[in-house]
């Protein structure tokens, strides 16, 4: 009886060729094979057809062993970037799943109690930091969180939902904000030098004797935001948001405000000297007591803006519309005010010694008791202004500015 051939001895055979024999005619010697027989390797009998589907069901079953070796790792892998359901509205004090990364190919999922509802689904990225149960990537989703304290130096929040978080004494130094939304979060006393805020959402938040030295805060919104006391040395806020901003004793020297909406802020007693703010919109604002020395104020919109007892010594306010301000008792002392708009400006008792005045239109301006010792008046416009009780002025000064229509009575 014969037995089945294994496996390995069928690979072994040699290659089979099929071949079509050509019609001949009958030769002496041993029969030829029939047309279409295999050459070299006999007719096509159950035996070899038995054999070949035993090689076939053997390779199968090694395929599925491979297969299912493989299959736990594709698993895993698939588990380190899953994708991870934003926590739904919960009522207070619920519990819900926070992932981990702890390596390349693993996570760690723990309960927190969440508070804060969203509704994005988000990916965590494979390795990002998590830093008091949360993990930091850009777009994260931490709305409501509690990272007080926390250190996030360096850390990607690149366009991160912040709003409503808690974040105070955290460090954040040159970390990544940019677009984020911030508002209404909490940041009293944190460390953002030289943090990347740009064109991020800050509306509403608490940033009261927060450290933003250096930090970039260009086109970033901050309307109605607390920055009382907070240090903005060296920080650039051009093109900023800041209507009704708290900006009470902070310290913004030498700060880019080029073309920053400041409308209605309180920065009464902040530190301005040095600062530029070319173009930027100050109607309204209080600057009461603020310090504005050597500060570039060309072009900038202070209409009604309060500046009583500012000190504006050696300021530059060329083109200035200071229209209504109130500028009684400031120091103007060597300021250049050329081409600047004072029409009905309140400047009661001012210092302005050795100030530019040229072609300033001081229409119906109150200047009574103000220091004009040696300050330059040549082109401007004075009809209707008051200049009574005014210290320092020649009585050539005062017959030239009488011919102009000044008004030194009562």
């Amino acid at each position: 009886m014969s037995t089945l051939a294994s496996p390995s001895a069928l690979l072994a055979r040699p290659p089979l060729v099929l071949l079509q024999t050509p019609t001949a005619k009958p030769t002496s010697g041993p029969p030829a094979e029939a047309n279409g027989a295999f050459i070299g390797a006999g007719p096509l009998t159950p035996v070899f057809l038995a054999s070949l589907l035993l090689f076939l069901l053997f390779f199968w079953q090694i395929v599925r062993a491979e297969l299912r070796y493989n299959k736990p790792r594709r698993k895993k892998y698939r588990a380190a970037s899953a994708v991870v359901a934003t926590p739904q509205p919960a009522a207070v004090g619920s519990s819900l799943p926070v992932v981990e990364p702890l390596g390349s190919s693993e996570v760690k999922v723990t309960t927190l109690n969440a508070d804060m509802p969203s509704s994005e689904e988000h990916e965590v990225p494979e390795g990002s930091p998590v830093v008091k149960g949360h993990a930091i990537y850009p777009h994260a989703q931490l709305s409501g969180v509690s990272l007080g304290g926390a250190n996030l130096d360096g850390m990607n929040l690149l366009r991160a939902n912040l709003s409503l978080a808690y974040l105070s004494e955290a460090s954040l130094v040159r970390s990544n904000l940019s677009g984020a939304d911030l508002s209404n979060t909490y940041l009293g006393q944190a460390d953002l030098s030289h943090a990347n805020l740009g064109g991020s959402n800050l509306s509403g938040a608490n940033l009261s004797d927060a450290n933003l030295y250096g930090a970039d805060l260009s086109r970033a919104s901050l309307r109605k935001a607390n920055l009382s006391r907070a240090k903005l040395v060296e920080s650039f806020l051009s093109g900023a948001y800041l209507q009704e901003a708290d900006l009470s004793g902070a310290d913004l020297t030498g700060t880019n405000l080029i073309r920053a909406d400041l409308s209605s802020a309180n920065l009464s007693g902040a530190n301005l000297s040095g600062a530029n703010l070319n173009g930027a919109d100050l109607t309204g604002a209080n600057l009461q007591g603020a310090d504005l020395s050597k500060a570039n104020l060309s072009g900038a919109r202070l209409q009604n803006a309060n500046l009583n007892l500012a000190n504006l010594l050696k300021a530059y306010l060329s083109e200035a519309n200071l229209s209504e301000a109130n500028l009684n008792n400031a120091d103007l002392g060597l300021a250049n005010c050329t081409h600047a708009d004072l029409r009905f400006a309140s400047l009661i008792e001012a210092n302005l010694s050795l100030a530019n005045f040229n072609n300033t239109d001081l229409q119906k301006a109150d200047l009574r008791g103000a220091n004009l010792e040696r300050v330059n008046l040549e082109g401007a416009t004075v009809r209707d202004a008051s200049f009574a009780q005014c210290q320092g002025l020649s009585d050539q000064d005062t017959q030239s500015l009488t011919e102009r229509g000044a008004l030194f009575s009562g």
